[in-house]
């Protein structure tokens, strides 16, 4: 099984694929869509919905999470394009051969994984690799995010 985790920023969705073989989990590729700076708001979520739905279709992902915006009015009034893209992908999940899709926080992810808030935070600054994951550390903060995203999206 392939899982999916997505973690979006103002022009950009990054995105990590994960292989669960049912003994061991293996990180397939971390990479990034970028949007072309040309396009206006509904031509950008339409071609990252277009991209998406071709790395599901490439990946046979079964399984997808999104990173979504935590709940803070501060983070909420700075990112309305972000949270144009994350309804866009939740839409994307609903309807595509997805058959599972989480809407992950801090906790939700905390949850999933059977651990606690600070530690996934820890997971995401690049202080801790439980997932035994080579050069967990090279990895910027925001691929980290995808990353555990795509992991937790197994155990739903």
């Amino acid at each position: 099984m392939r899982t999916l985790g997505i973690r979006v920023e103002p022009k950009c969705v990054h995105y990590s694929v994960v292989e669960n073989n049912g003994d061991s989990i293996t990180l397939k590729t971390v990479d990034s869509l970028t949007v072309p700076l040309a396009l206006d708001t509904p031509r950008s979520l339409s071609f990252i919905r277009t991209s998406l739905i071709s790395l599901i279709e490439e990946y046979e992902i079964t399984k997808a999470g999104i990173k979504v915006l935590e709940g803070n009015t501060r983070s909420l009034s700075q990112s309305k394009f972000r949270l144009n893209v994350e309804g866009v992908i939740q839409e994307l999940f609903a309807n595509s051969t997805v058959n599972d899709y989480v809407c992950a926080t801090k906790n939700s992810l905390a949850s999933l994984l059977d651990a606690d808030v600070e530690e996934i935070t820890e997971l995401i600054e690049g202080e801790r690799n439980v997932f035994e994951l080579e050069s967990w550390e090279t990895y910027q903060k925001i691929q980290r995010e995808a990353i555990i995203t795509a992991i937790a999206t197994v155990y739903i």
